[in-house]
């Protein structure tokens, strides 16, 4: 659902242009958030995104740091119950496109 909000944030390798919108956003394993605000993104400049494709933006960060207020969906997880601490860890393989690399939502691993 979009919301009609203008966006853009500028990074120092580049730039994204978008708007803002709702969606239910599922993480497996019973950790479904409805409501989610998120960016779209409509348009990209600079060398950091022209490698990859990108629909949209989410950010892990803190919600002072957040666009027009937005709840971070980590925190969003922890409002709606969905996990029991607010903690989340990351594990990444040694080589590119080896299977194995995780994210672990509401602890470690």
């Amino acid at each position: 659902r979009r919301n009609g909000t203008g966006l853009m944030i500028r990074y120092g390798s580049g730039s994204i242009e978008g708007f803002l919108s709702y969606e239910t956003m599922d993480f497996g394993a019973n950790k479904t958030i409805s409501s989610q605000m998120f960016g779209e993104v409509t348009l990209t400049t600079g060398r950091a995104f022209q490698w990859g494709k990108y629909d949209g933006i989410v950010g892990l960060a803190f919600p002072k740091l957040a666009i027009d207020g937005a709840t971070p969906p980590f925190d969003t997880l922890f409002y709606q119950e969905k996990i029991n601490n607010p903690v989340f860890s990351f594990y990444f393989t040694k080589k590119a496109g080896l299977a194995g690399s995780a994210i672990t939502l509401g602890g470690v691993s």
